[in-house]
């Protein structure tokens, strides 16, 4: 037997029993365990700890040393509580949202619908990324999200399923083109986390004062398609409670210059994003490497 598909199955049946047993306690009760785990997990994992400070302190150079120190036991933190969320996708329901999310700026968003253009739901790893679809149509918004395979196909069907049973649309990147653009014509919200490392097919755009390569699609989408661009960001607050922010429809450009036009756009949501960074540090995903292609000279 291949020890690829042993690897495989065996996290596959790890996470399925993880995912099972999970179910069988309350959200609250497992929030104060997933808070344990990630103060455990800054102390264990050395390596990704290591390159969220070394990208915190190179983004906040003002902060203390310790004061790095627990943003980034923070995020670990809330990385262990989106998961403990994300196992609970399929049960969120309307009385949820009701009860635990404040949300600002919807008015934004109806009116964006009215020109029936479908939405460019932009987010990036902050907050609570996963819980951020499940909300949308729980409000009433078909969302239909762009989404990344995972490695494992066993993994990959188990997540899949999940966040299906929540509701949501799912469109891989593996034809993502076709079914980002029938999302739109239905006037649907199509879901994009952009924020990761692109690498040399990226555009290039200063984050944090430094030049990060960052996902064209939003910006390419935005111009080809006249779909409303805007930024949603769902921020974690006290009480196991959370805040959905909507923005405005950001001001896209479109001279013709088409490349001039990626870049000026790209840096519109990525300057919303770097806002709600520094205001909320601790709820964003210092551990991936942002900064890891570099620009040819």
């Amino acid at each position: 037997m291949p020890r690829k598909f042993i690897k495989h199955f065996s996290e596959y049946f790890f996470l399925f029993y993880l995912y099972r047993l999970a179910r069988m306690f309350p959200l609250d009760l497992l929030l104060k365990v997933a808070t344990l785990l990630g103060k455990c997990l800054y102390h264990i994992n050395t390596k990704h700890r290591q390159r969220a400070l070394k990208n915190l302190s190179l983004s906040f150079p003002e902060k203390t040393e310790e004061e790095r120190e627990t943003i980034c036991k923070n995020v670990y933190i809330n990385l262990c509580k989106i998961f403990t969320e994300f196992i609970f996708l399929p049960r969120i329901n309307e009385s949820f949202v009701r009860k635990r999310v404040r949300v600002q700026g919807e008015e934004h968003l109806r009116q964006a619908l009215k020109g029936k253009r479908g939405i460019l739901a932009i987010t990036g790893h902050l907050g609570n990324w996963e819980l951020l679809g499940t909300i949308m149509v729980k409000l009433g918004y078909p969302l239909d999200a762009i989404y990344q395979p995972m490695k494992n196909p066993f993994s990959d069907r188990l997540f899949y399923n999940i966040r299906a049973r929540s509701g949501m649309g799912l469109i891989s990147t593996d034809n993502s083109l076709r079914g980002s653009l029938k999302a739109l014509k239905q006037n649907h919200l199509l879901g994009l986390i952009a924020d990761q490392d692109a690498g040399r097919s990226g555009v290039f755009v200063d984050f944090f004062g430094r030049p990060a390569s960052t996902a064209r699609g939003p910006a390419v989408f935005a111009v080809k398609t006249k779909s409303p661009m805007l930024f949603f960001a769902l921020i974690r607050e006290k009480n196991n409670a959370y805040s959905l922010n909507i923005s405005p429809p950001l001001k896209v450009r479109d001279t013709g210059q088409t490349e001039d036009d990626i870049h000026y756009n790209t840096k519109l949501w990525s300057d919303r994003l770097e806002k709600w960074v520094r205001q909320y540090p601790d709820q964003w995903f210092w551990v991936h490497r942002k900064w890891h292609s570099k620009k040819r000279s």
